[in-house]
């Protein structure tokens, strides 16, 4: 059975079935972004099903764009009047029908875990999020093996609930995705969602990002540069919270950005160009002085 009709068959006892299985991440979410929005802000909700994440958004007084695959989903979400725009889409289909730079925010919650490649969806949302905008997700922690570990071979882990595939992502995974999409995270929460009789239940982890604002000549002058800062700083982060760095992050920090003598990309970089002149200025100034003591003395 597909997620779409799944969604389809149960629409209408979703908000009841959320509240049973004992599920607050939409208000936990919304707390944990709230300091970052403000009202009027465009803001979109991706998996936005029957509109409980967007809601207290809604409340807030940010316009609310809704996107969903579930026709039935948006049906209910329609009623509660809080979305200035719906549109059922294929959200595993890109380019989705957005126009780049569209949204000050984007929101997705209870949506990810129904995917296994997360690469396209986080591709559409740096597309459409303007810079500096934040991108704030749920996805579902991998289920517990022998040892109290989670799972960690490849980029998830798969269980089939109720007929439908569930994947679980490995938090590395989840962490490349960010910076490797030009976000910086911001903040995180793990929340547990079950009343101990849904299968469905376990622990879910709720992200916070926000859109870097990078400057484009820099970038188209020196396409290079950008992934190597980039791989520094993931290096930084791998360093702190796994106690290595990772190959394939050092092979990215230490690629040749440009053939060109080091000088003539330094004096590009404007801290160490005002230095420069700086330093310039000073040795004029000296080399003026000693000449006049000279003078003087002759």
């Amino acid at each position: 059975m597909s997620i779409i009709h799944t969604h389809d068959d149960f629409a209408a006892d979703y908000d009841r079935l959320a509240r049973e299985y004992r599920c607050f991440i939409p208000e936990a979410l919304f707390g944990l972004c709230f300091e970052y929005v403000h009202p009027h802000e465009r803001l979109l909700d991706v998996g936005i099903g029957t509109g409980l994440a967007a809601w207290p958004f809604a409340k807030a007084g940010l316009e609310v764009s809704g996107i969903d695959a579930s026709s039935e989903m948006l049906n209910i979400c329609k009623s509660k009047d809080l979305a200035v725009e719906l549109k059922q889409y294929d959200l595993r289909m890109t380019p989705w029908p957005y126009a780049a730079n569209s949204f000050d925010h984007v929101v997705s919650c209870g949506l990810l875990h129904f995917f296994d490649n997360l690469e396209p969806v986080f591709g559409e949302i740096a597309r459409i999020i303007r810079a500096k905008g934040i991108f704030a997700f749920t996805t579902k922690a991998p289920p517990p093996i022998k040892g109290g570990l989670g799972a960690t071979h490849g980029k998830h882990c798969q269980e089939v609930i109720d007929g439908v595939p569930v994947f679980s992502h490995r938090r590395e995974y989840i962490e490349e995705l960010i910076v490797g999409h030009g976000f910086e995270p911001l903040k995180e929460l793990r929340l547990w969602v079950g009343n101990g009789q849904a299968e469905s239940e376990g622990l879910f982890f709720a992200f916070v990002t926000r859109k870097k604002a990078d400057n484009p000549s820099f970038g188209k002058d020196f396409p290079r540069i950008l992934d190597v800062c980039k791989a520094y700083e993931q290096a930084g982060h791998e360093l702190a919270t796994l106690g290595y760095i990772r190959h394939s992050t050092q092979r990215k920090a230490n690629q040749e950005i440009v053939s060109l003598p080091f000088f003539s990309v330094l004096k590009h970089f404007r801290p160490i160009k005002e230095r420069v002149i700086e330093y310039l200025r000073n040795e004029q100034k000296h080399t003026i002085s000693t000449h006049c003591h000279w003078s003087h003395r002759g």
